[in-house]
């Protein structure tokens, strides 16, 4: 961990920090909303970068004002809502109308004093928006006669600071009875990971509900207006789709350090993680930690076709990490041989062309330590 947080202050010292934003979270409603945008603006050369996600907020917001203002993209009824929608969630970048709207008849005052966050607060140099999260889900399986059931309670806090710094958090307290395979693999195979999220106990000695603590969090910022600097603990997504061979975020959160470049047609991002192998059930005991570097190179071919280069090493080495990983833009598998070939090399392509503003065609081919 210390070698990651090293990484993030000597690129703090070297760099002024420009306009920074947040992030969209990765299970975001507004998801499948960019999604169908970008099929129908078919050319938009922000949103055909969404390979990489999270996505960033400035960038989106910018990229629909411009669909908006141009009504470049034929849009319904729904998608009009759904866009109101984003650009009420995210003010601080945002000039539509739409999104300055002030409930109407508001009791609380200061709270909900706009429709979409129970407190915010936007002044030229501060921007603040904080909401509860709730959320229930019941359910019954099939041969099983117990519910299944969700329960989650925490809060949301995002913001910027003086344009320069931006800051998010996510924390929930979670009971879950998940369904009956799923159970069974955790008690019969010794998971002690709940999927997505990582390791969980027993709710009031019921094995069959996981208690689990979910907290992720990170700050941001800008340096030299083209690179986007971003540490913290939570989760990435490299590739397209639903799930990536590349990077998914189907596991648990984890420490990053992420160096994202945009310019002209290219996207590059550079990606180093401390990660967490497997959880022990036991004691106060210091765990395990194995690192992993990435990068990811995409590129706007033509308005409709982007293609993207992927690699990475997974260090079979436990509780180190490799400072010659840490060169932006040399082939990892270069590095990999000269350091006596001790990791796991993964190198990937994947492509995504919009077709005909109805229809999206993506596919990936990776391979795991490829030997000619």
């Amino acid at each position: 961990g210390k070698n990651i947080v090293l990484l993030v202050l000597v690129m703090l010292i070297s760099f002024s920090s420009f306009s920074q934003s947040t992030y969209l979270s990765l299970d975001s409603k507004h998801q499948t909303f960019i999604e169908r945008i970008e099929i129908k603006a078919q050319t938009d050369s922000t949103l055909n970068f969404s390979s990489i996600q999270p996505y960033n907020r400035q960038f989106l917001t910018d990229a629909f004002s411009k669909i908006e203002n141009a009504k470049i993209v034929s849009i319904d009824k729904v998608d009009q809502y759904n866009l109101k929608s984003f650009m009420m969630g995210n003010k601080e970048w945002s000039s539509s109308p739409s999104a300055l709207t002030l409930s109407k008849k508001n009791p609380l005052k200061r709270f909900y004093a706009t429709p979409v966050n129970f407190f915010e607060t936007n002044q030229s140099n501060f921007f603040l928006a904080v909401n509860p999260i709730l959320y229930f889900q019941y359910g019954q399986e099939k041969g099983y006669d117990k519910k299944l059931v969700v329960n989650a309670r925490g809060v949301s806090i995002r913001g910027l600071i003086g344009g320069n710094v931006g800051f998010a958090s996510q924390i929930t307290d979670n009971q879950e009875r998940g369904p009956l395979f799923f159970q069974e693999k955790i008690q019969n195979n010794g998971w002690r990971a709940v999927p997505g999220v990582g390791f969980f106990k027993d709710f009031k000695e019921d094995v069959s509900i996981n208690d689990y603590f979910d907290a992720r969090g990170y700050f941001t910022f800008n340096a030299t207006g083209y690179i986007d600097v971003q540490f913290g603990f939570d989760k990435n997504f490299i590739g397209n789709g639903y799930r990536s061979l590349f990077l998914s975020d189907w596991g648990n959160s984890y420490l990053f350090a992420k160096f994202n470049t945009r310019i002209w047609k290219f996207n590059y991002q550079n990606l180093y993680m401390e990660l967490m192998p497997q959880f022990k059930k036991g004691g106060d005991t210091l765990l395990d930690r194995k690192y992993a570097a990435m990068h990811h190179l995409s590129i706007n071919v033509t308005p409709k076709l982007n293609i993207g280069f992927f690699e990475g090493i997974i260090f079979s080495r436990k509780n180190h990490f490799d400072y010659s990983y840490l060169n932006p833009i040399i082939f990892y598998r270069h590095i990999e041989g000269n350091a006596g070939s001790p990791d796991n090399a993964l190198a990937g392509l994947d492509f995504k062309w919009n077709a005909f503003r109805r229809a999206q065609f993506y596919g990936q081919l990776l391979l795991d330590e490829f030997i000619l």
